[in-house]
């Protein structure tokens, strides 16, 4: 029987499987008379399934058995072994959860336009939120809004289960470089203009979770909205906290093709200050016209406000919508005639070509 042993270990040795192990154990011959019943049938099953996965063990010693004529001697064996290691996985300790769901390098307004929202939509609890910044200013604004503050990005990557990118995009390589990401579940949201998933990937260290995505500052009131995208080693399931945050309040998030964002980029993610812009030279005009620069801004902020929400709701088109205000040889037929002597359509236009054409160089550069 020794022999027989020490043959069958030295055909596992060259390669063979254990299914020929298990049959040549099990098998009579001349210095194996009868092991149908031979108990070295069980000690070959049991000392080799510790070298092999159970179910591949398992499956493998039936087979023989079928071959040899023996599977009664060696069902006990085989349910014993797989239970064994069934329960030896199951005690595998799960790793400990770490202190924050959600991490920010970078506490600039944009972040603090976001996670305000979040908090406020009951996305995220306040201290579950670690925010890095060197600014103690920012730090102060994060405190007082319930998050966990620190100037210490590594630590945010330490204790973060998904951290999000809030530095500008000329400033990521020099932050984000000299960091040690050792968490391979870990997910990173980037809201980096002109970076894509590639290049923010190779930054990581390749193989990275990222989702990227293009919100605006409307979010802070529950009115935003975010371009997301999925890359790097991420799948649909990982960006999830990205589009409950995004999708906070009556917020909106759009989950699109990376090759498209440069193009929307200069619409939404922009698209506030724009607004803004004319909101600031409405009320220039009106204080210009004698009304009082409280009123005007007050007049200004509920004129745009209820516009937005006719365009939203009403399903017309702008130009219609536009239309309907504007009365031949009227008051308001003056003011757009003007803007469209001196081609207010164009300079918009061309305004936000080049703003793209930003968004692309940052895309592009290295």
């Amino acid at each position: 029987m020794l022999s027989l042993l020490s043959s069958a270990a030295s055909s596992l040795a060259r390669g063979n499987t254990l299914i020929r192990l298990a049959s040549t154990i099990a098998t009579p011959g001349p210095e194996n008379p009868s092991c149908r019943d031979c108990p070295f049938v069980e000690f070959a099953h049991t000392t080799l399934s510790k070298t092999m996965e159970g179910k591949h063990a398992t499956r493998a010693i039936k087979e023989a058995a079928a071959a040899t004529g023996i599977r009664d001697a060696i069902s006990a064996t085989t349910t014993t072994t797989t239970t064994t290691t069934t329960a030896s996985t199951s005690k595998r300790p799960k790793p400990a959860p770490l202190p924050f769901r959600l991490g920010v390098i970078g506490a600039g307004n944009m972040s603090e336009a976001i996670l305000a929202g979040a908090i406020r939509a009951g996305v995220i609890p306040a201290n579950k939120i670690l925010a890095s910044d060197p600014s103690p200013e920012r730090r102060k604004i994060f405190e007082r809004l319930g998050m966990v503050v620190t100037n210490n990005n590594q630590k945010v990557i330490d204790e973060c289960d998904q951290v999000m990118i809030g530095v500008k995009p000329q400033m990521y390589s020099k932050v984000f470089g000299p960091l040690k990401i050792k968490n391979p579940n870990q997910v990173f949201i980037s809201m980096m203009a002109g970076i894509t998933t590639k290049r923010l990937d190779e930054v990581l260290k390749r193989g990275k979770k990222v989702v990227r995505v293009m919100p605006n500052t409307p979010l802070q009131v529950g009115l935003g909205f975010t371009e997301v995208c999925i890359g790097g080693a991420s799948k649909t399931a990982d960006a999830k906290l990205a589009f409950d945050i995004f999708n906070a309040g009556n917020s909106k998030a759009l989950h699109i093709k990376e090759a498209e964002m440069d193009s929307m980029t200069p619409i939404s993610g922009s698209g506030p200050a724009y607004l803004f812009y004319l909101a600031e030279s409405m009320e220039k005009a009106a204080q210009a016209c004698g009304v009082a620069k409280g009123q005007a801004r007050s007049m200004v902020a509920q004129t745009l406000l209820g516009a937005s929400k006719l365009l939203s709701q009403s399903g017309e088109s702008p130009a219609e919508l536009r239309r309907k205000v504007t009365s031949p040889g009227g008051v308001t037929a003056v003011a757009t005639t003007y803007f469209d002597d001196h081609d207010m359509k164009s300079i918009v236009v061309n305004a936000l070509s080049a703003a793209k054409d930003k968004a692309v160089q940052f895309s592009k550069s290295e």
